[in-house]
């Protein structure tokens, strides 16, 4: 029935998200407070904290466990220690959570898992996702809740995690369920259970018994759902799971609520009396532990059966506690449900104004649920056809695969019956040899000069065949002697660039987007933190592949040499010394003729001390210092609606006719405002309708339309718009593109 489907979900994905918890005891809280009170180091404090707000938040105290949250963060941000301060914002995710306000909910998961990616753990990334899809499916965004879990499930799968697999599993079936495809949510429920039960994970055999039985309870098999139900409320006693025991008593108590409705006169009253047993029972535990999704949903119940027995003034007085509930939550599914209960109840009392105004109320959530109910569908239909796609798509591959399979037993014949050709060439080579030394045989009676002339040309003609032979080889040895180099030069080029430690440290928000056009690069980003300033730079240096990749590391070994002083350079000071440096190790001198090596380079300075947090506030300052030169490349700046580009001076780094000192930008930034420094390869690419240059003009336009996304989706969408122009067309030229919001 539609109308426990609400509290289902928040008792399922509570136990799928938050299974590891017994509720604390006073002592336990006393001992972690006394821990906490003497704990010396930084790091320490903050995990205590941690688990304080969570010991509070599993005994219902929301405030305290806010407190315990909040301080962690602060202490967690100041001292730079990221892991701690995933692990509260996750913390206050719940909070969040329990109280029933899923945006701030969702939007502190988020960032627990920003945090966790930017450390590169997938186990956390994981579990954050995890807590993400729980919130989109209680805002019934289910293609976004899928989409979370499943890149949840590809993390867990790869790293074994067979109890975060049963929690995708099952969190999969519960959105299946929403979507009434029942079932598909029976077969990944049941995968769950059957993990849960070979590893014994008693969470996950319990929240999947409790997932089942939702499924049985939708499809109006009563029995099936009571017998489930109660399979997971003898486990959730066993773990003293107060939180499972409060829902799954719930969910019991509308099973016998709903067969007493479509069961005979004389069994109705002993029905009611099971369902109210379980109600109240949940109801405490609810109220106790400060779950207001299940309280509501509980007095709605109630109310309803108080109502079916006469009992009007309980039913009114249960009934309006419980919409002031729904209506926090905006739980659509109830309010519907409690507006035309309500209007009974005022009906019945004789209040028929009231009861007719109620009665709208309930037309009007009806309506909303209605909406909800199409967009579902619509989202089912198009799963429905995205898999069908998949599932086409899957068969052709198959098919080109045997293609290509068959292909290759064919040529692999082939292969065979051409040895077995030149085998028989042999022999008969052999044997004619043999021939062709005895009639040699005869002849030496005959002649023996003539023998030995014969037998000198014989020599010298195996010695060419040895010569020819060696040089053959020799020259696949050095093939792959190169090849070789070139693999070993790009993951030299890999360990100098993939390094970004000075970037996600200082610039929490930023991307690069690094495409290279070959195995290796002349494109390359570099990074160095002196003195509280940071510097970045995105450079192009002269060709591409391995010849541009010798100058990518003469680039980053200059730039790391003339920063090794005691001496803090500004950008334009660093690219006059650069260009010295690479004439001068070049040998340039501007002759006619001579290779025209060199690069095009944006470099920035950064003033970190704008990054630093106050004793009292975790804030930026609100302005920030960035100083710039280019060579040839420009810096591109937005600020809120505005786009300014900075130009770079027309030189590059190496030789050039007129050489002059670089020009040295200094610009105030503010919060929120973004900057980008590339190199051309980005512009230069080909493509489109026309096979023409993508342009300066289209990128602009691009980055002004994406400024406003979280970086790692300006990064994504970036890379969509490179290859959808390029299509079917080679790639040009190296790309590199680094984007920052302060």
């Amino acid at each position: 029935m539609r109308r426990i489907n609400f509290v289902q979900l928040i008792i399922l994905l509570f136990l799928f998200h938050f299974p590891n918890y017994l509720c604390s005891q006073t002592p336990v809280l006393d001992s972690l407070e006394n821990i906490l009170n003497s704990a010396k180091a930084d790091t320490i404090r903050v995990k205590i904290s941690n688990q304080l707000a969570w010991e509070y938040l599993m005994n219902g105290d929301t405030e305290k466990a806010l407190k315990y949250t909040q301080n962690s963060i602060s202490l967690a941000n100041k001292i730079k220690f990221p892991k701690g301060e995933a692990a509260a914002y996750n913390n206050l995710g719940s909070i969040y959570w329990s109280q029933g306000e899923y945006s701030k909910a969702l939007q502190n998961y988020k960032k627990a898992y920003d945090i966790a990616y930017l450390m590169g753990d997938q186990t956390k990334q994981s579990s954050f996702l995890g807590n993400m899809g729980m919130i989109y499916i209680l805002q019934s965004d289910y293609m976004n809740a899928l989409d979370v879990y499943h890149k949840a499930l590809k993390m867990d799968e790869k790293q074994g995690n067979t109890k975060a697999i049963v929690k995708n599993f099952g969190s999969i079936g519960t959105i299946y369920k929403e979507l009434n495809d029942y079932e598909k949510s029976l077969e990944y429920c049941l995968k769950a259970l059957e993990i849960a039960e070979k590893i014994n994970d008693i969470n996950g055999k319990a929240s999947n018994y409790g997932n089942i039985g939702n499924v049985y309870m939708e499809k109006k098999e009563y029995k099936k759902a009571l017998d489930f139900y109660q399979k997971a409320l003898v486990l959730e006693k066993e773990l003293d799971d107060k939180y499972g025991m409060a829902g799954e008593m719930t969910n019991i108590g509308s099973v016998y609520s709903s067969m007493a409705e479509v069961s005979a006169a004389n069994d109705k009253a002993g029905l009611f009396h099971l369902a109210l047993e379980y109600f109240n029972q949940s109801n405490l535990i609810a109220k106790s532990l400060n779950l207001k999704n299940i309280e509501a949903f509980n007095q709605h119940a109630i109310a309803s059966i108080h109502l079916n027995q006469g009992k009007l003034p309980k039913a009114f007085s249960l009934i309006n506690n419980a919409i002031v509930l729904q209506e926090e939550m905006e739980a659509i599914y109830y309010l519907k449900d409690s507006y035309l209960t309500r209007s009974k109840i005022d009906s019945a009392l004789g209040n028929y104004k009231d009861a007719y105004s109620n009665y709208k109320k309930h037309k009007y959530w009806e309506g909303m649920v209605a909406n909800e109910d199409n967009k579902k569908a619509k989202i089912q239909k198009h799963i429905q056809y995205e898999y069908e796609k998949k599932a086409t798509a899957d068969s052709v591959r198959a098919a080109k695969e045997k293609e290509v399979s068959d292909a290759k037993i064919m040529t692999q014949k082939a292969q065979i019956e051409q040895e077995k050709t030149k085998s028989y060439s042999l022999y008969g080579g052999l044997a004619l040899l043999f021939i062709f030394g005895g009639f040699m045989y005869n002849r030496y009676r005959i002649t023996r000069k003539q023998n030995i002339y014969i037998e000198a040309q014989k020599k010298e003609v195996e010695i060419q065949k040895q010569i020819v032979e060696t040089a053959h080889h020799l020259l696949e040895e050095k093939n792959k002697e190169v090849i070789d180099s070139i693999n070993y030069a790009k993951r030299i080029q890999d360990a100098l660039l993939k390094n970004e430690e000075h970037e996600s440290k200082h610039l929490p928000e930023h991307f690069i987007f690094f495409k290279p056009k070959d195995i290796v690069s002349g494109d390359f980003y570099w990074s160095l933190e002196k003195d509280n300033h940071l510097y970045l730079a995105a450079a192009d240096c002269t060709g591409h592949g391995v010849p541009g990749a010798f100058l990518t590391l003469l680039g980053t070994s200059f730039l790391n040499e003339i920063n090794a002083h005691d001496k803090l350079l500004t950008p334009s000071q660093i690219l006059d010394e650069l260009r010295n440096r690479f004439i001068k190790e070049l040998n340039q001198t501007g002759a006619e003729g001579e290779s025209k090596d060199g690069m095009d380079v944006s470099l920035v300075r950064i003033n970190l001390k704008n990054f630093e947090t106050t004793s009292d506030q975790n804030s930026q300052k609100d302005s920030l210092e960035l100083q710039f030169a280019g060579a040839n490349n420009p810096l591109y700046l937005i600020k809120g609606k505005e786009f300014h580009e900075i130009k770079g001076d027309k030189q590059p780094i190496g030789y050039h006719n007129v050489m002059k000192p670089f020009t040295n930008h200094i610009i105030q930034l503010k919060n929120k405002d973004n900057f980008y420094i590339f190199t051309d390869g980005f512009p230069d690419q080909f493509g489109g309708p026309k096979g023409k240059k993508l342009m300066y003009k289209m990128m602009k336009e691009i980055l002004n339309s994406i400024c406003h996304k979280s970086m790692e989706d300006q990064k994504m969408t970036l890379n969509n718009s490179f290859n959808n122009w390029k299509g079917d067309l080679d790639q040009v030229d190296d790309v590199c593109v680094i984007g920052v919001r302060v």
